[in-house]
Order: structure tokens, then sequence, then C-alpha cells
């Protein structure tokens, strides 16, 4: 084999390189695994029970173009033989600020974690687009937490943008989420969720 040269130093004792396509490297743990995928041009939430122990943590992408004006949210599952929703009225905590870095939410007594307070409706071009990362939720030591971003544009086509955080007021396993419209359905809308470490 050819001596190869990086920075002034050679590489020795080289018996193999790995294949293009990394069929033979050994002992690499991915970064991110795509765990589910979905698109719906009905229906109004994404429901996902699919967390396991294989994972610390879950990002999140999304489109929505919503057939209303909405409130875009997500509530967790427990971890139940069959997964339940967490429903109560204070079950979450979050907040969010909008691109003008006023508040738009602030609530720690709440049914759910809102995501996007503004945007989104039956006008052309008026959907949402997004991520989060869905923390710890099989980990009962910590809370499931929720960090993200959401782009939309309001019902008068003007540019929205929110970033927000929330998480289960319960240090317990959580199986998955909902991500909902508060009303009206999806016209067109895609998810993907990627496990992480």
């Amino acid at each position: 084999m050819a001596l190869i040269r990086l920075n002034n130093q050679s590489l020795t004792s080289v018996t193999a390189l790995p294949a293009a396509d990394g069929s033979n490297l050994t002992g690499i743990v991915s970064g991110m695994d795509l765990v589910h995928s979905a698109t719906a041009t009905s229906g109004s939430s994404f429901d996902w029970t699919g967390a396991s122990t294989d994972y610390d943590q879950y990002l999140v992408y999304f489109n929505i173009d919503p057939s209303a004006d909405v409130v875009l949210n997500v509530r967790v599952y427990d971890n139940a033989g069959t997964p339940a929703l967490k429903t109560g009225s204070t079950d979450y905590g979050h907040g969010s600020i909008n691109e003008g870095a006023g508040s738009a939410v602030n609530n720690n007594t709440a049914s759910n974690i809102q995501i996007h307070t503004g945007a989104g409706g039956d006008g052309a071009n008026e959907f949402m687009t997004g991520h989060f990362f869905f923390l710890n939720p099989m980990n009962s030591n910590f809370f499931t937490s929720l960090s993200g971003c959401v782009n939309g544009d309001s019902t008068g086509s003007a540019h929205i943008v929110q970033w927000f955080a929330g998480q289960r007021l319960a240090a317990e396993e959580n199986k998955g989420f909902s991500l909902y419209l508060s009303t009206g359905t999806f016209t067109n809308a895609s998810i993907k969720i990627f496990g992480m470490g």
C-alpha cells in the first residue's frame, strides 16, 4: 500500500481503509436514527407512542398546512400498559417568545404545551414548519421537556416565528406525544422523528 501523508505525519501500519459506504466500520453509534415518519391530508393530530430507552432524546421535524386559524399544541403520553394522554389542568408548564422578543405565552399551570399561537390558516401559504427536541421521555429522574422553534404565516400572510420550551410537570416515563391543532384539520402535513443518543 502507498504511504499516505497528512499534515507532515505518516500513517503507519495501515492494513485496510474503511469502505466508502461504511459497511466495514464497527462500534460506531449513529448520530440520529429515523424512528418514525408520517404524512396526513386529514385529521388534526400526529400521535406517536414509540419512545424507548434506546434513546435519551428525539428530534422532531414537521410541516403543517391547516384548514383553519390554529394554535399548535403538544401533550405527552404516560408509559402505562396502554399509554394515555396527560390532559390535567396543571400537567404542564410552558413559555414562548416571538420574533419581536415579546412573550407570547407564559403559563405554569396548563393542560398542554402551546408551541405556536398565531400562525396557519385557510389562506394561501398560511402554514407552519418547525422542529423540537423531545428530551428525557423515558427517564423518570427528570421531567420530560420540549424546546424548539416554529415558523409560520399569519392570516394576513405576515411571517411569525416563535421559540418555545415546556415540560411535563412530573418526573415520570412518557411513551410519546401528540402534536395537535386547536381547531380544524390538516390539509397537508408531515412529521419525522429521529432518535438521538
